[in-house]
């Protein structure tokens, strides 16, 4: 009888409905931690790759027809995405 009544118990909190608040907490809680673990695995690759640490997240990337700075282009050369375009290139 006393695990029906435990079981009746857990039942019955399965079925109320979710504070939205806590949702969202627990959400944003998940979603900054998700970023931060994507960021330090993302430094770890350009670390193996060699690309090192990038001084800043965001690069400037030039218009259609514009000259790329040489220290972009080597950028990219050690990028897994500037090796990827150099082989379909080749």
């Amino acid at each position: 009888i006393l695990k029906f009544l435990v079981a009746k118990r857990k039942f019955k909190e399965t079925l109320r409905p979710y504070d939205v608040k806590d949702v969202i907490e627990q959400y944003s809680a998940g979603h900054l931690d998700m970023l931060g673990r994507i960021k330090s695995l993302q430094t770890r690759v350009d670390q193996i790759i060699g690309r090192g640490a990038i001084p800043s997240d965001k690069k400037v990337r030039p218009e259609k027809g514009e000259k790329t700075p040489p220290e972009l282009e080597q950028m990219d050369e050690l990028s897994m995405m500037g090796r990827v375009v150099k082989v379909e290139k080749q």
